[in-house]
């Protein structure tokens, strides 16, 4: 939402190698909306800011980033490392360690000085073949080790905490990220803290997968 509030991403670079990083930002529906790349040598530490990462008109927009080690080998160098030829996902072919990113999140309120942790799932991603780091689409990534392998039967548990004020007080956003696509009308069963359930619908309305859907309960 600007300089106001804003996400704030912080990677280390654990490869042993300068690597590539290039990153997309995808909105709610998985179109492509800003992407670019930065360097980063052994052992650095970045700070990815989106508020001035973003661009002009980015304000307001609901999406997730989505970081990527490209490719080109050992022998990268700072000036080198983000040319268009490494706009391809790291394997172990580059380095023996393949391409290492470890990162965090978090959503900082700077008006009112606070901050709050934002999920990162950090994995190895398994990309589309033939899919070029700066030109990433919808179809792009089809998943991400460390996120929950969800079947048809499997039961994802969430605690929540309201304080039964409605349309004001304390509620619970739960937010809901995919590589499938989820889009529709789910039942949701909810135990109040003396296990008394309650069925209720947990609408997910965009439409594109991977993609990222607030809910109010």
């Amino acid at each position: 939402n600007g300089a106001a509030n804003t996400t704030a991403v912080g990677l280390v670079n654990q490869s042993g190698r300068t690597i590539p990083v290039f990153w997309t930002w995808f909105d709610q529906n998985s179109n492509h909306g800003v992407d670019g790349c930065f360097p980063m040598t052994n052992k650095q530490y970045t700070g990815f800011n989106w508020a001035t990462s973003s661009g002009v008109g980015m304000e307001g927009k609901r999406g997730y980033l989505v970081f990527a080690v490209g490719s080109g080998g050992g022998a990268l160098t700072a000036a080198t490392a983000c040319a268009p030829a490494n706009a391809t996902l790291a394997t172990q072919a580059d380095a023996a360690t393949s391409g290492q990113l470890a990162g965090n999140a978090f959503y900082v309120d700077v008006a009112g000085k606070s901050v709050a942790f934002t999920p990162v799932i950090d994995g190895p991603l398994t990309l589309a073949v033939g899919t070029n780091l700066s030109t990433m689409d919808a179809l792009s990534l089809t998943n991400v080790a460390g996120a929950a392998t969800v079947a048809a039967t499997t039961q994802l548990s969430l605690r929540y905490f309201i304080d039964g004020t409605v349309n004001s007080g304390n509620d619970t956003r739960i937010t809901v990220w995919s590589t499938g696509n989820q889009i529709g009308t789910h039942t949701v069963n909810i135990y109040d803290n003396a296990q008394n359930r309650q069925s209720v619908n947990f609408p997910l309305a965009e439409s594109e997968p991977p993609r990222c859907q607030t809910s109010r309960t």
